[in-house]
Order: C-alpha cells, then structure tokens, then sequence
C-alpha cells in the first residue's frame, strides 16, 4: 500500500523458506571460494536474545577490507557448545560446498583445512562465551593444520605454535557501553547525596534524573527516537533555526546510552 504496487500473486511459504536456505547456501560457497584465495581471514561471531531465544550472526572480514555474511542461525542456548557447533557446521558447510561432486569424507576434511588455515583471526565481543568459543575454535583448527601442511613432522614446536596460534579481536563499543551504563550509576548516586535523599517527583527513582532529562529532550526534540508519534523535532528545528542557535540534543542510538556522552 505504501508504494501504490499491486501483486496479482505472492510466492508460498514453502517456496519462500526453500529460496532463504539456496540463498544461505549460495553465500558460503561465496565465502568460501574467497576465503581459499585469502590469507589472514577474520571470523566474526555476534549473538543476541529475543524473547528467550538465541540467535547468532557470522561473518569474514578480508585483508582487502571486503565483509561477507555466513547467515543467520538460530540457536539451542547462548552457551560455548552451542555457538562452537553452529560455527563448526558453517565451516564444514563451506567445505562440502567447494569440494569436487561425489568426493570422500577425507577430502572434505582437506577443503576443510584449506579453510580453517587461513582463518587467522577472531572478531567477537568481550562476553565469557567468546573467550571458551576461541579456545575450542582454535584447538579444533590446530587438528586439522597437519592435513594442509605436509612437513609438518618436520617442523619445530615454535613453528608449530605459530602456526596454531589465532588472534583474538575485541569490540572495543562494549567498553564505552559499560563506561556509559557505570556513569549513569554513578550519576544517580551523586543526585541522592547532593540532594540529602529528597524524593524524586515525577521522575523514575531508579534512573538519575540529569539522565532521564537527557532522554525525555531526546524523545521530544529528534526525528529518531522509539516513539514516532511523539515529540515536536520540527518546530523545535525551526525555533533555533530562527534564533541562529545550534541544536545540541542528539537522538538515541543504540543502547540509548549515547546521549550521555555527547550532552
């Protein structure tokens, strides 16, 4: 209705559940094929949970700055086990679907290797999860670099070692969260003393109120916010517009928590 468009007639569910997983499927052959001619590939891992369940995204990141999906997978739990064999999979998946038609299980494991020994890092955030999923990652690589390497008695511990070794990757946003959500505590704390404990009209008593102004102004005076339906960001534009003055309040991002760095 929005766009004025007509359909005469849509596609089922079944045909549209069948197109999502050839697609899924086309995509990691991609993947894959440019991950074999790459070195120093980075595997990304992001999780969240919605309405108690769990779901992961995964991803490369190339030398040559280029980013590709590895799909959308919906998990049993958000522990190390289920975020491990969900990334095993997409990687044998790669494997299967580069490797000549109708080959053994052991040369999948080969293409497999291939694959695994040019992921060289990791790129996830900073939950406890994470740090067990690249420990089991790493060790599950480090069984199958003999495959792709055939001197590989030959060589020296340390040579070994550095060749099992990946690099881990943190996202450094999770900090300036956590920095933002420990100033807001932090705020609140202050108000309570700097007030003597006076009650808190009108306000959420478990949120500083310099911060819920914060957010109310947000709410009010931006084009992007939750609510859609409120707030007045137009004339509010056109109001300092017309003073020559600039507007400071910024919309909400995120976490929300944004506003409290840039007030």
């Amino acid at each position: 209705k929005l766009a004025g468009v007509e359909f005469d007639r849509l596609p089922q569910r079944e045909f549209a559940a069948r197109m999502v997983k050839e697609s899924s499927l086309i995509s990691k052959m991609q993947v894959a094929s440019k991950v074999v001619d790459s070195d120093n590939v980075t595997l990304c891992c992001d999780g969240t949970t919605k309405r108690f369940n769990e779901y992961a995204t995964f991803s490369v990141a190339l030398p040559t700055g280029e980013s590709y999906s590895l799909g959308f997978e919906d998990l049993p739990a958000g522990d190390t086990a289920s975020y491990f064999t969900s990334t095993r999979n997409i990687v044998r998946d790669m494997a299967r679907l580069v490797a000549p038609a109708d080959v053994s299980e052991k040369e999948v494991d080969i293409k497999l290797a291939e694959i695994l020994s040019k992921l060289k890092n990791t790129m996830s955030d900073r939950h406890i999860v994470n740090h067990c999923l690249f420990q089991q990652l790493q060790d599950w690589r480090a069984n199958f670099l003999p495959l792709v390497n055939e001197n590989w008695s030959d060589l020296s511990e340390e040579q070994k070692q550095h060749m099992i070794d990946m690099n881990r990757l943190w996202c450094g946003l999770h900090v300036i969260i956590n920095i933002g959500s420990t100033a807001k505590q932090t705020l609140k704390q202050y108000e309570s003393i700097a007030s003597d404990n006076i009650v808190n009209h009108g306000f959420n008593k478990d949120v500083a109120r310099s911060y819920q102004l914060l957010f109310e102004c947000s709410k009010a005076f931006t084009y992007t916010h939750d609510n859609q339906q409120s707030g007045v960001a137009h004339m509010w534009k056109a109001y300092l517009e017309d003073k020559g003055v600039k507007n400071h309040i910024v919309c909400m991002k995120g976490e929300r928590i944004n506003i409290i760095f840039v007030a």
